[in-house]
């Protein structure tokens, strides 16, 4: 069974998302949400399900993942948004900057933990393993 997915974003982080998704052979990529500048740099075939209204996606059953990849200030919103309407949801890091969202969604987000999921993509990177190991040696 494929997994129908939605793309939020597609600048710079939305397009490595994109490929991977597209690459992926149990995902179907129903959709890809812009805000405003439509994305003329994706494949042809793919321009067909270039949209610019949030509740085409939000309100449509089949799809069950979302993935935002957007504007740090906008990904509480979505994340509210999409975890509201019963989506499972990548949003990539970090999902709030500051002591008053983490406040505000405490509460929200540990109810729908088993629906969310936040990318950090350096996790792993070995760069940034070393430099915190010379921080921790205070080279």
């Amino acid at each position: 069974m494929k997994n129908i997915t939605a793309l939020v974003g597609i600048g710079y982080w939305g397009k490595i998302h994109f490929k991977y998704l597209i690459d992926q052979k149990n995902v179907t990529l129903k959709y890809i949400y812009y805000r405003t500048n439509f994305p003329n740099d994706i494949p042809t075939e793919y321009k067909k399900i270039c949209v610019n209204n949030i509740d085409l996606i939000l309100n449509d059953k089949s799809i069950k993942f979302i993935h935002i990849v957007t504007p740090i200030d906008t990904h509480d919103y979505l994340t509210n948004l999409f975890l509201k309407g019963n989506k499972k949801v990548l949003v990539e890091k970090p999902l709030i900057f500051n002591k008053y969202y983490e406040k505000k969604f405490n509460n929200y987000f540990n109810l729908h933990n088993s629906n969310l999921v936040v990318s950090y993509p350096y996790l792993f990177s070995d760069t940034l393993k070393y430099a915190k190991n010379l921080i921790n040696k205070n080279l």
